[in-house]
């Protein structure tokens, strides 16, 4: 009998707290980022306009720092042998047209999984088949890394 009352008074209790969280749903913007500009200062008129002009900062796009012989053979890889710069962009933003998805930032080991699996055809790309064919598991590894590195950067709204 007790047991079901406390499992009784957990479902409360969780059931109130999801009720009291679904308030702050109009805080989020439609990707589920916190958009400040929704709220309020408490305390004043503000509708947090305010608050919103001190937020915004630039993010700069952020090239790699080219401090080992490892990232300097990536970075010639991304720019000139492997040509990923070609349709993955300088900071690796990627290009819509080219159908090439933002990778910058990527965890080192999600990109070096997905370059192995094209080459191994797990993965199929017809577009990365010939940019592929002459890089190897190490050339895979030191990109990957260089590639987690970048920042695309985009100036906050």
């Amino acid at each position: 009998m007790e047991s079901r009352l406390v499992l009784f008074i957990i479902f409360i209790s969780l059931s109130i707290g999801a009720l009291s969280l679904g308030g702050y749903k109009k805080y989020f913007d439609n990707t589920r980022s916190l958009d400040i500009r929704k709220l309020a200062v408490k305390g004043t008129e503000s509708t947090g306009e305010a608050m919103a002009e001190a937020a915004v900062v630039e993010v700069l796009p952020q090239a790699v720092t080219l401090d080992t012989p490892e990232m300097i053979k990536a970075h010639e890889i991304y720019t000139v042998s492997g040509q990923c710069i070609k349709c993955h962009g300088e900071f690796g933003q990627g290009n819509p047209k080219e159908e090439a998805p933002l990778i910058a930032g990527q965890y080192d080991w999600y990109v070096l999984e997905q370059l192995n699996h094209m080459k191994a055809g797990r993965r199929n790309n017809e577009k990365m088949k010939p940019y592929l064919k002459n890089l190897d598991t190490k050339d895979f590894e030191i990109l990957a890394q260089y590639i987690s590195k970048l920042r695309a950067g985009k100036k906050a709204e």
